[in-house]
């Protein structure tokens, strides 16, 4: 199913989800491709940084988020996703600045209330 919807890129499509290892790899295969196509998104970048988080690759996971960061500087949730990969890494005064970004930019950010 094509997504019709401002927030993802086109060409963007929702449907069957393959396994697991297979999806990561589309993700990121259509990350690099967006990237050379320099239409670059930030949800994607962001989303690719929680999987790989999820999946203990916490330097890809930075890597991912910090492009997301880049491209999105004001995304609460990209901050929130930070602060979470922080707080895993044991690096709390970190992880707290980050919690408290996303809550600067969106108050009641239920993810950076929480992390706290």
């Amino acid at each position: 199913m094509q997504v019709d919807d401002e927030r993802y890129p086109s060409g963007v499509s929702v449907g069957h989800a393959p396994s697991f290892p297979e999806a990561e790899a589309d993700l990121e295969g259509k990350v690099q491709t967006l990237e050379k196509q320099n239409k670059a998104s930030a949800l994607l970048y962001e989303t690719l940084g929680i999987v790989e988080m999820r999946n203990g690759n916490l330097e890809k996971a930075s890597g991912a988020l910090k492009r997301a960061l880049d491209l999105s500087p004001a995304e609460p949730r990209i901050h929130a996703a930070m602060g979470e990969l922080y707080r895993r890494q044991n690096q709390e005064i970190l992880a707290i600045t980050y919690y408290e970004n996303a809550q600067r930019y969106e108050r009641k950010h239920a993810t950076a209330v929480l992390g706290e």
